[in-house]
């Protein structure tokens, strides 16, 4: 029987060799995802326990612990599940597959990216990449002024130069300008 919602579970600190990745997981982490987390470890410590069974086999937070051991990290936060058989394998599926159901509020995430890099936050600590933010935000939300131009510029027109006779360009390329914005020659979305 699951625990009554409001009891809380306790954490322990415990060595992280006395906890164990779960063979059986279905979620496997990438070189990104790992690199990722090893980031977020490094920056904010452990924010929230791993989850584990009565065995000390990780149902949630795999890739915590893949992270932290990475680190060389001696120590992990664990809280321990009362879930048994069914709903113990269960919850593993369902705790990695609502995380990917969720979806964006673009303009909330855009006005808190913004923030960050007002303050000379390291975005990529988020687990974004410039490329990325480029794509989703394509008119800028504020990173390297891409929402309003920067007020050091100088104001003087750029000299515009003729065209080459030779164009470098061909139907398809893609630049990407400032690292942060694309620009497409004709429309590649339909070669």
């Amino acid at each position: 029987m699951a625990r009554e919602k409001w009891e809380a579970l306790p954490s322990e600190m415990v060595d992280i060799d006395s906890v164990m990745l779960d063979p059986a997981n279905a979620r496997k982490h990438n070189e990104r995802n790992l690199n990722t987390i090893k980031a977020s470890l490094a920056q904010f410590g452990q924010q929230r326990p791993i989850l584990v069974n009565e065995k000390n086999i990780i149902m949630a937070g795999n890739g915590t612990w893949q992270g932290a051991k990475a680190l060389g990290w001696q120590k992990i936060w664990i809280i321990r599940s009362d879930l048994l058989g069914a709903n113990q394998r269960a919850y593993g599926i369902t705790d990695n597959r609502s995380a990917e159901l969720a979806e964006w509020d673009m303009s909330a995430l855009g006005q808190l990216l913004k923030g960050l890099d007002e303050e000379d936050f390291n975005l990529d600590l988020t687990g974004f990449e410039i490329g990325e933010l480029g794509e989703m935000f394509p008119d800028g939300f504020g990173v390297g002024g891409g929402s309003g131009g920067d007020s050091d510029r100088d104001e003087k027109e750029d000299d515009v130069q003729p065209p080459p006779k030779e164009p470098r360009s061909k139907l398809g390329d893609m630049y990407i300008l400032g690292g942060y914005y694309e620009c497409d020659c004709g429309e590649r979305h339909e070669l």
